[in-house]
């Protein structure tokens, strides 16, 4: 599969995106990548996908061939997302179908859940995470109600997050130690010792994780906007086994996107398990897309049968004479018109006819008087 490489403009910063379309499929498919990851987690939907659509992989900003800003507040949630609407006016403007994974998901949701943002949309898919807000208000609910044995147990999983919070520490023990990162969150997320993302190497690992540390700085300092009920299609995947993100954390999620438009998927794996179980998750990718692509075949077919019958009424009415009926009211309008022509014309001759008055012609002729008793 021949694929193309194109760097999208955002805000005057450089973004790497990498598409193909084998298939020459007008149905497009974006994917957004989460930590510590590159668009090549992706590699195995790609090769799938583009058998049937055209296909779309984004670097986020700050990981590898993506520009890394230096302020840290450029990788707040609201700031990355005018990135996917570049990128999907950079794949030609129409709607797409966005598919995130960790913190692709978190992002892909803050996207979906815009009531602007999402207009160019057809459907959303995020796997492996939740909603941030879902998240934060699961955290705030726990300790609220001094509930700390399920707050633990995320917090455990989690250990991560709060370990990103110290200034450049992290930045420097990923350069360092990025064999013992990778035997962390790689392998004990699902990945297997010969994955090539667990395989890269240390200067590769750097420049995909570094910038990104800033995402979970700003998830605590800037928190994200509350999500609105989506009004396109979503679908939560949640895997049993994930070492990183608890099941319990997806319990608020529909009741924050309340509505017909959100489902959960559960499924069994860790948390790579697009790259565990590619088969898998390619069927569900492709069997909600193809949902969605039915129901808006269905309803253009509906709008083009409407609009013919509605040009076949009209082309009817023009080109068919009157009816009977229409001729019969035609034919007794032209009498009564004829008639009442006849009557005004004799009226005009001889004038109106009361009795006792005079003819208004000037005539002798008088009206008969009754003969006084």
């Amino acid at each position: 599969m021949q694929f193309h490489e194109q760097t999208v403009l955002s805000k005057g910063l450089k973004l790497y995106m990498k598409w193909a379309n084998p298939s020459r499929s007008k149905t497009t498919v974006l994917f957004l990548h989460g930590f510590p990851d590159d668009h090549e987690t992706w590699s195995n939907q790609l090769e799938a996908l583009s058998k049937k659509y055209r296909v779309a992989a984004l670097e986020m900003r700050g990981v590898n061939r993506s520009e890394r800003p230096a302020r840290g507040k450029s990788y707040a949630v609201r700031n990355i997302l005018p990135d996917i609407s570049r990128t999907i006016e950079a794949l030609g403007g129409d709607r797409v179908h966005l598919i995130g994974h960790d913190w692709g998901s978190m992002i892909g949701w803050c996207y979906a859940t815009d009531p602007i943002y999402s207009q160019n949309l057809l459907s959303y898919q995020g796997m492996s995470a939740p909603h941030p807000g879902t998240i934060l208000t699961y955290m705030g609910d726990k300790l609220k109600k001094f509930d700390l044995g399920p707050l633990g147990r995320q917090l455990l999983k989690s250990w991560y997050v709060w370990y990103f919070q110290l200034p450049f520490i992290p930045e420097f023990s990923i350069r360092r130690l990025s064999p013992v990162w990778r035997g962390r969150l790689l392998q004990k997320g699902g990945m297997t010792a010969d994955d090539p993302l667990v395989l890269k190497s240390k200067e590769e690992f750097a420049a995909i994780t570094t910038g990104s540390v800033n995402l979970y700085r700003q998830l605590l300092r800037r928190r994200p906007a509350k999500p609105e009920a989506p009004t396109i299609p979503t679908q939560q995947i949640i895997p049993s086994a994930d070492l990183f993100v608890s099941t319990e954390l997806y319990h608020g999620q529909a009741r924050l996107l309340s509505g017909s438009n959100y489902r959960e998927v559960p499924v069994d794996g860790p948390h790579w398990i697009h790259r565990t179980n590619p088969e898998l998750i390619n069927e569900i990718f492709i069997a909600f897309i193809e949902e969605q692509e039915r129901k808006a075949r269905g309803k253009l077919k509906g709008v083009s049968a409407g609009r013919q019958t509605s040009k076949k009424k009209t082309s009817q009415n023009q080109g068919r004479g009157p009816s009977s009926k229409d001729s019969k009211r035609s034919i007794q309008s032209s009498r009564n018109g004829k008639s009442s022509k006849k009557t005004q014309k004799k009226r005009a001759s001889t004038g109106s006819k009361k009795p006792g008055t005079r003819v208004a012609s000037g005539s002798s002729r008088t009206a008969k008087k009754k003969p006084a008793r």
